[in-house]
């Protein structure tokens, strides 16, 4: 296990890829499966990304509507799981989930309905992430 842990199956087209610390250069089962080496690059990769994208954070207005749009999730390992909607990629935790999954069951959030305090910043915090993920919108 030494080689996995020391990200020795790291595909050579990863290194300088400013996402490794998020994606790890991908599935090394989906080479294996393939028969090719562990250290082949994943299919779904075209080119390492040089610089990170700045993300522009939408402002919250606390009377919208945001519902959330299909998605899917696998889990990785414990906590760890792979949203995935319309092609979106979001590697999220359980409460993530939780929280996603609360918002269709309502069928809508709306920040001002929650109480004010940390569990309305943290709820603002992610509905911004989640806004420019694309896994939410404005109803």
């Amino acid at each position: 296990m030494k080689p996995w842990r020391e990200h020795g199956y790291i595909p050579h087209e990863c290194n300088d890829c400013s996402e490794l610390s998020e994606c790890k250069g991908g599935c090394r089962f989906a080479a294996y499966e393939e028969g090719q080496p562990l250290d082949t690059k994943d299919y779904r990769m075209t080119k390492a990304i040089k610089t990170k994208k700045s993300i522009k954070v939408p402002g919250l207005n606390p009377n919208d509507e945001y519902i959330s749009v299909p998605f899917k999730y696998r889990k990785e390992r414990e906590n760890q799981y792979t949203l995935n909607s319309k092609s979106k990629l979001l590697f999220a935790n359980k409460g993530t989930i939780d929280f996603l999954e609360a918002i269709q069951k309502k069928g809508y959030l709306k920040i001002s309905e929650i109480p004010e305090g940390r569990l309305r910043e943290k709820a603002s915090e992610l509905t911004k992430i989640l806004l420019n993920k694309k896994f939410l919108k404005i109803r």
